[in-house]
């Protein structure tokens, strides 16, 4: 649960995010639960700031909660504008735009985290149209994962689906994500349901990954190249610098 609060102090808007603790949980459901609240604070203390991450500006706790006191971002979060219409359109637009996430996902990873649900639902817009990306709650600091299926559907990568159950890197698995919000950006929609043989579009792709301009027949051969790579079937493949 997220409020929209005023720091006393600056009398800057802020976003509170609610966590409940696990006792509190636990004692509701009897099943052991993740103190998602302590994980995530951890996560802003590795990160500390950063011009395209969305970050921590305070935290305090009670007995039942901890509370995330965040930086607020008041164009609201990429999916919505996406709906709306009002996301980057002009090229050089759609650019900076991209430029800005992937340097947020390089300085995660550059201090050893990794996301696993970059979606347009968790990219923010600020008022000057920059980027933040946030919402930790389900990053990582293992290099190789062996947790499949962990993320959103239609952003994750075809290993987390792996049903050997071999693990993936999640930070490849980040890049495929990208690539996935490149095309929600350009075109409004995601290319496959799940990146699943049993998904039929994502079936063609596997086969041939030209298949992709009979889903975007718009797409520039620069974007195909960009996704490439982003979204290479090998993970070894990808590449945030490309």
């Amino acid at each position: 649960m997220v409020f929209l609060a005023e720091d006393t102090l600056t009398r800057q808007n802020v976003a509170i995010k609610c966590l409940t603790k696990p006792s509190v949980t636990a004692k509701s459901t009897q099943v052991p639960t993740t103190d998602e609240g302590t994980e995530e604070f951890a996560c802003h203390a590795i990160l500390r700031h950063h011009d395209h991450l969305v970050n921590l500006v305070h935290h305090f706790e009670t007995d039942a909660h901890t509370y995330l006191v965040l930086e607020y971002c008041s164009q609201g979060d990429l999916y919505e504008a996406i709906r709306l219409n009002r996301g980057p359109v002009q090229t050089e637009h759609v650019r900076r735009f991209m430029l800005q996430l992937i340097s947020a996902v390089q300085h995660m990873h550059a201090n050893g985290l990794f996301h696993r649900d970059i979606k347009p639902e968790n990219i923010f817009l600020t008022q000057d149209g920059s980027v933040k990306l946030g919402d930790f709650g389900l990053a990582t600091k293992s290099l190789w994962s062996y947790e499949s299926c962990v993320g959103s559907d239609r952003y994750m990568a075809p290993e987390q689906y792996d049903p050997a159950g071999a693990g993936y890197s999640p930070a490849k698995a980040d890049i495929w994500s990208i690539g996935i919000c490149l095309l929600n950006v350009l075109f409004a929609r995601n290319p496959f349901v799940t990146p699943t043989e049993s998904d039929i579009l994502f079936a063609d792709y596997r086969r041939d990954r030209q298949s992709l301009f009979d889903i975007f027949p718009s797409m520039s051969q620069d974007t195909f190249e960009i996704l490439s790579v982003a979204m290479a079937l090998d993970p070894a493949k990808r590449d945030l610098g490309a």
